[in-house]
C-alpha cells in the first residue's frame, strides 16, 4: 500500500502549532480512520538535524526509519509537522525571495519518501505583516528585511511554484494565515483525509481565540444540527459570526513599524492580493478558500 506523508511547514510567531496539536489532541480518533499523528516532541528535533543541520543520506534513512517503522496497522497516512524549518527571520525572507530554502528542503523530503505520496501544507501570509512581525523579533536585522522585501521575488508563488516545478509528484495546499479561523475545519479535514461532510474534531481549536463563550455555544450548536455542509458553506458560517460584534473579540492584526507610510503598506496589500491570484491561477496548487470571479475561473481553465 503506497502511504501519503503529509508535512505541515509552519511559520514561526503564527500558531504555527496549533494544526499538529489539534490533530495530535484527536489522535485516537485520526489513527482509527487511517491517519496516524506522532508525538511532534518525539521527532522534530531529529527531523530538524537530519534536513536542515547536518543533512546526508545516513541521516536521511535513519529520518526515515524514525519515522515510518512501527506504524499502526492500517495506516494510510502519516501527519508530521516540521517546526524549526525555517526558523530564523532570514530563512524565511531573504534577497532570494520568501521561503528561499524551500527547494532544498522539498528535494531532501522528497528523496526521504521516496515511496509515498507527499503532500506539503502551507499558510501563507501578507508580505508586509510578515516582515513587520520579523522585524518586531529581530529589529538589528530590520534593513536586510526591508531590502528583502521590496525585491521582486518577495512571492509566494514564486518559492511554492518552482518546487511544484521541480518534484512533481509533491503537491501543495495553501491557505491565507489570515482565513485560518474560517477554514479550520477544512485545513483539519484536508490534513487528516477525512470527507467534507464531517465536522472534524478540534473545529473549535482556533475559533475560542476569536469568539466569546457566547459565539462558541452558538456556533457550536448550529454546526451540530446542520449536516452535509460544503467546506464553503462552514466558511461563510464561521465568518458570520467572526463578524459579528455580539459574538467576536475583535482582534485584528495591524502593520505598524516606525517609517512604514500607508503607501508602503497599500503596495504589500497588492502584491499580496496579485500573489494569492496568482497561486489560484495555477491548476497543480490547491488553495484553501479562496473566493473567485468567473473572469478568473475562465482564465485558469485556458491555462
Amino acid at each position: 500500500m503506497r502511504r501519503e506523508v503529509i508535512i505541515h511547514i509552519p511559520l514561526p510567531y503564527y500558531s504555527s502549532d496549533q494544526l499538529v496539536r489539534t490533530l495530535f489532541a484527536h489522535r485516537k480518533f485520526h489513527n482509527r480512520r487511517g491517519t496516524f499523528v506522532p508525538q511532534p516532541k518525539l521527532y522534530q528535533n531529529i527531523a530538524r538535524h537530519c534536513l536542515k543541520e547536518e543533512p546526508s543520506k545516513q541521516n536521511f534513512s535513519f529520518l526515515r526509519r524514525s519515522l515510518l517503522s512501527g506504524l499502526p496497522h492500517g495506516t494510510k497516512r502519516i501527519f508530521l509537522s516540521f517546526a524549526g524549518l525555517p526558523n530564523s527571520p532570514l530563512e524565511i525572507v531573504s534577497e532570494e525571495g520568501i521561503l528561499p530554502d524551500l527547494s532544498v528542503l522539498v528535494g531532501r523530503i522528497s528523496y526521504i519518501f521516496h515511496d509515498c505520496d507527499i503532500t506539503i501544507f502551507v499558510g501563507i501570509v501578507n508580505q508586509g505583516k510578515l516582515v513587520s512581525s520579523l522585524i518586531q523579533s529581530n529589529a538589528t536585522i530590520r534593513a536586510s528585511l526591508e531590502t528583502a522585501a521590496l525585491a521582486p521575488s518577495i512571492y509566494w508563488s514564486d518559492a511554492i511554484g518552482a518546487c511544484k516545478d521541480e518534484y512533481k509528484r509533491v503537491r501543495f495546499i495553501v491557505w491565507r494565515h489570515e482565513e485560518s479561523v474560517g477554514l479550520w475545519p477544512n485545513i483539519i479535514r484536508r490534513a487528516a483525509g477525512m470527507p467534507e461532510s464531517v465536522i472534524p474534531p478540534g473545529t473549535f481549536d482556533m475559533l475560542v481565540q476569536k469568539l466569546n463563550d457566547e459565539g462558541i455555544k452558538h456556533l457550536r450548536s448550529l454546526l451540530s444540527r446542520t449536516s452535509e455542509l460544503s467546506e464553503d458553506q462552514v466558511k461563510k458560517i464561521i465568518m458570520t459570526f467572526l463578524e459579528s460584534k455580539r459574538f467576536s473579540r475583535n482582534l485584528r492584526t495591524q502593520i505598524r513599524i516606525d517609517g512604514w507610510t500607508q503607501d508602503v503598506i497599500s503596495h504589500f496589500d497588492e502584491i499580496y492580493e496579485d500573489d494569492v491570484r496568482q497561486i489560484y491561477l495555477d491548476r497543480d496548487i490547491t488553495l484553501l478558500g479562496e473566493n473567485i470571479t468567473m473572469r478568473e475561473q475562465m482564465e485558469r481553465c485556458r491555462g
